[in-house]
């Protein structure tokens, strides 16, 4: 049977200027030629991807009677997304980031929230019945009744500077799985080194995973670990790599394929998103995903 995948989450709108030799200086204007308008990363992006995948997602969101809703709507229209809309307001709900990539890194400036504004009740109403759910932070009484109903809880809400486990305990402790980078991990454990973070977060899940970005990721099981190593890419923008990890594993989850295969699509997912600019302009089909692992890891499906 087909399984499904859920999550509530604010919707993006990304304004991505590429090339830029540098960034301006204040009252300064500065031109490039390299421009790219489409929908960002953060839940919704990741059921996006999964959609491309192959695999039914329902979303839960926020969108308005605005121009900004109307393009996003449109957006998830032409990825065959009709999504529940939780929006009660007047304004524009929909985040909009403007990302400046320069040879040295990307800057930000995004109008909008970053809390999602959801309750228990909006999450649990959006996301009943489905097989696997995107967790954002809080709202613990809903995805304690969705895990008790069967769903699969996936976790992975980004950096923050101030995460800490006394802050996040409680999520990543319902969470089947965490899913955090390098630097997440060392942040929210205090360890120096990520495999004893895994160590420290498999204590709140069982086995515990961490990307390393180029290098991979960690995946701790049974009281071992290993580095399952990531697939070949020419990266232009690491923007949405993580959304798109998160997609790939829950993809390979959904298909009923092990941890370890899980991760490998993950990398597969993280390696394609990077290869282009924002976080979903490099397209992920199925059939990409057998061809690549099959091409990279020997593995048919």
């Amino acid at each position: 049977m087909a399984k499904t995948v859920a999550g509530v989450g604010r919707l993006n709108v990304d304004l991505i200027y590429q090339g830029l030799p540098r960034l301006p200086e204040e009252g300064e204007e500065v031109y490039t030629d390299g421009f790219y308008m489409g929908l960002g990363g953060g839940i919704p992006g990741s059921l996006v991807s999964l959609a491309r995948l192959g695999v039914s997602v329902r979303l839960g969101t926020w969108l308005g009677n605005d121009y900004v809703s109307d393009f996003a709507r449109a957006r998830l229209a032409e990825e065959g997304i009709v999504p529940t809309n939780l929006y009660r307001g007047e304004t524009i709900p929909v985040n909009v980031t403007s990302a400046m990539i320069t040879p040295k890194d990307r800057t930000f400036v995004t109008f909008g929230s970053v809390a999602s504004e959801a309750d228990s009740e909006d999450v649990y109403h959006a996301c009943r019945g489905t097989d696997f759910v995107l967790m954002q932070l809080g709202c613990h009484d809903a995805y304690r009744k969705l895990k008790q109903e069967g769903a699969t809880l996936l976790l992975d809400p980004g950096y923050d500077s101030g995460m800490t486990l006394e802050k996040y305990a409680d999520s990543i402790a319902l969470a089947d799985w965490y899913l955090p980078n390098r630097k997440e991990a060392l942040t929210i454990t205090a360890q120096t080194d990520y495999r004893e973070a895994a160590v420290v977060l498999s204590q709140f899940t069982g086995n515990a995973l961490v990307k390393l970005d180029g290098g991979g990721a960690y995946l701790y099981q049974n009281g071992k670990g290993s580095i399952i190593p990531t697939v070949p890419a020419v990266r232009k923008d690491s923007t949405g790599a993580g959304d798109a990890f998160l997609a790939g594993f829950v993809y390979a989850l959904s298909r009923g394929f092990c941890v370890e295969v899980a991760v490998m699509c993950g990398n597969i997912a993280g390696a394609n998103c990077v290869s282009d600019y924002g976080c979903l302009s490099a397209k992920l089909t199925e059939a990409d995903m057998a061809e690549r692992l099959a091409e990279y890891y020997n593995i048919k499906i």
